[in-house]
């Protein structure tokens, strides 16, 4: 590997260092090399390797463990046609991924010879890793987000990654659509329906296979954790329908009810109510019936939903002026607000992995989805539309 070749290559490096990349610079001679992490996010990584003229790479394989006790999933098999003094391939990972460890196995036409990496490479690999990790706490949102959208003249189901690409319509329907929840492995979309008489309805992901549970009003469909259930409102109850015989059962009533969230233990449903003459968070026990006030104050407090570790609870309020997201525990303490505008900010729905929130805000006229950390901090615009964009919904990670 001679001078020119490095050179050549250190302003794609320090070009991509600071975009979440990690720089994995395989030693001549190792079929297997393996870079732990501590961890981070990554969206890019570039395998490196010294390449006498008379070798080819064949094929790289990269696995990851999202911990040590993880087991090891492949991310990419990659064939490349690499070949001369010095070889460099990226991998683009959509949304990015969260990982501690990643393994490279190298397959070559021959054996790379002999080759002697200078101190120099590998301080430079070693100070790209640290530039990555550091990055990792300004990384942007992944993941998909299926959300209503007043577009093309008709309210209709469409999905956005979080990076605000890849937008993808689902309904295309004449009647409108709104409301629309994710199932736990991602592959099913709940949503409520003009046709007929506002009820809900479940499709695939793609939007076929469209398939109606209700036939009476109902509105704000929340997933059981195991996927086979729906809690839904009606306005006077909160009901739960199987997805295996289509019965219904009323879990609750009393006031006006809405925007019902299944725990992620399965074992509650948070919602809000008007029962005691104002609207407040209520949980609900699935086993006992017991019911939980959270909240308690003059302004309304609407549009529950659950972090994804089960500890904690974003939703709307007023208690401060216009409508906000706050978060608190699910004890109803340590009340923190997450928003501050003078519009009106709504609708919460947590990222999987709990470190962004998406919400519905009017701050820039009219109804478009934002992102924002739960501590309020980095704020993003997701969606640009001169219609209303309305009722975001994070996929889920289907587990592995």
């Amino acid at each position: 590997m001679n001078r020119s070749a490095i050179v050549d290559v250190l302003p794609t490096l320090f070009g991509l260092a600071f975009n979440t990349s990690v720089f994995i610079l395989v030693p001549p001679r190792f079929v297997l090399h393996k870079t732990h992490l501590s961890p981070v996010r990554l969206r890019n990584i570039s395998i490196i390797a010294p390449l006498p003229a008379v070798n080819r790479i064949l094929a790289v394989d990269c696995h990851c463990q999202y911990d040590e006790h993880s087991p090891r999933r492949r991310l990419w098999r990659f064939t490349s046609g690499m070949r001369g003094e010095y070889g460099c391939t990226r991998f683009s990972m959509t949304g990015g991924e969260s990982i501690r460890s990643i393994a490279i196995k190298l397959r070559l036409v021959r054996p790379l010879g002999i080759v002697v990496c200078i101190a120099a490479t590998s301080a430079l690999f070693f100070a790209l890793c640290f530039a990555s990790e550091a990055a990792n706490d300004t990384l942007p949102p992944c993941g998909e987000i299926v959300f209503s959208a007043f577009r093309g003249g008709n309210s209709d189901i469409y999905v956005i990654r979080a990076d605000g690409t890849g937008l993808t319509r689902v309904t295309s329907g004449s009647t409108r659509e709104l409301e629309p929840s994710w199932s736990p492995d991602g592959s099913r979309i709940a949503y409520q329906s003009q046709r007929p008489s506002w009820s809900l309805y479940v499709s695939l992901a793609s939007g076929e296979g469209e398939v109606q549970l209700t036939t009476r009003l109902s509105w704000s469909p929340s997933w059981s954790p195991d996927g086979e259930s729906l809690v839904y409102a009606t306005g006077d109850t909160i009901q739960k329908i199987s997805l295996t015989d289509g019965e219904s059962q009323v879990l609750t009533t009393g006031g006006n009810n809405g925007r019902p969230s299944w725990a992620p233990n399965g074992q509650v449903v948070a919602f809000h109510s008007t029962r005691s003459g104002n609207s407040e968070i209520y949980v609900l026990d699935l086993e006992s019936g017991e019911l939980t006030q959270l909240t308690n104050h003059a302004g309304r407090d609407l549009h529950v939903a659950w972090a994804p570790d089960g500890q904690s609870l974003a939703f709307s309020s007023s208690r401060d002026g216009n409508l906000e997201i706050y978060t608190m525990l699910v004890d109803g303490s340590e009340l923190a607000r997450v928003t501050n505008c003078d519009a009106d900010d709504m609708l919460p729905s947590w990222s999987p992995d709990g470190k962004w929130i998406a919400f519905v805000s009017r701050r820039d006229g009219n109804a478009e989805i934002y992102l924002v950390r739960p501590d309020g901090s980095d704020l993003l615009r997701l969606t640009d539309n001169p219609g209303d964009d309305m009722y975001p919904s994070w996929k889920p990670v289907a587990d592995e």
